[in-house]
């Protein structure tokens, strides 16, 4: 995996005039009224959205406070001249494009329920089935990239915990490789670390992973076992499946009872994509992930 000669030299951008980040609050908006027409008489929240009592209970208990984690877009084209190993972060995104660059209007309730309502067991990671707004939705990997823009597809990679497993991949030389560090020893790659010891640009790759592809709150410079894969693979132009990343995600957060509600301007899209009807009166903006990420890690 990782040749006996020096690593190909890493190209750093000017960085002296790229504006500092500013902070903003975080804005909720109201959604415009729809046009009257004769309808039904209008459902109170739980009989709308949860076929029986107990997906009612199991919601106000252990969803309806959670936080939603906010949702980012990107367009790549703004990293056109940072360069890893040859290829430019705009290059190594290529293939997620239209992806990262969706920006929808997030509705926190519906993401709730959209989590609340997943259904389990399930042993497949490639099907996802939950029920909103009176819709079922029964959503497979071929559907999701066709939602998210994107071709069908490509390495599968997740893991919650487990060192990932896969052809040309060994746990420990990833880290050598995003950490451009042949030195460390076998021991040392075992170990939990930050992104601090990431060179500048992978630690740019590694942020837009982190708000993006497994959107996370908290520890968010923690490199998880999952990012190595995800960094090597870019680093090495594997073909990594978005798609598989972004629905097993989806799957195992119901089941981790301190993690945020990630995508929630991807479930919008989903939502929309299944004619599901959108009632709630306030809404948060998607946020904009740029340059100023470069100043922010200094």
């Amino acid at each position: 995996l990782i040749s006996q000669t020096s690593f190909p030299q890493i190209f750093f951008p000017n960085t002296s005039m790229v504006e500092q980040p500013q902070r903003r609050a975080r804005t909720k908006h109201t959604a415009p009224r729809r046009s009257s027409s004769p309808r039904s008489p209008p459902q109170d929240f739980e009989s709308l959205h949860f076929p029986d009592a107990t997906s009612a209970q199991r919601f106000r208990e252990k969803f309806m406070g959670k936080l939603v984690t906010p949702s980012f877009s990107l367009n790549i084209s703004e990293f056109s001249d940072i360069t890893v190993c040859g290829h430019s972060i705009t290059q190594m995104l290529s293939h997620w494009q239209q992806a990262l660059s969706i920006k929808e209007p997030i509705y926190e309730n519906l993401v709730r329920v959209f989590y609340s309502n997943i259904e389990f067991p399930s042993t497949r990671r490639d099907e996802l089935h939950t029920y909103v707004g009176g819709i079922r939705i029964e959503l497979d990997e071929p559907e999701l990239c066709s939602i998210l823009g994107i071709a069908y597809g490509g390495l599968d990679l997740y893991t919650s915990r487990k060192e990932l497993e896969f052809s040309n991949f060994r746990h420990v030389d990833g880290v050598r490789n995003i950490c451009r560090r042949r030195d460390l020893s076998d021991d040392i790659c075992s170990l939990s670390f930050r992104s601090q010891l990431l060179p500048f640009q992978i630690r740019i790759l590694h942020i837009i992973l982190q708000h993006m592809v497994t959107p996370r709150q908290g520890h968010t410079d923690e490199v998880t076992r999952l990012d190595i894969g995800l960094l090597d693979s870019l680093i090495h132009r594997r073909h990594v499946s978005l798609s598989y990343t972004i629905m097993c995600h989806m799957l195992s957060t119901p089941k981790v009872s301190n993690r945020s509600l990630p995508y929630g301007s991807i479930i919008t899209r989903i939502l929309n994509h299944f004619h599901v009807p959108i009632v709630e009166p306030v809404f948060l903006e998607t946020r904009k992930l740029g340059r100023d990420i470069i100043s922010a890690i200094g």
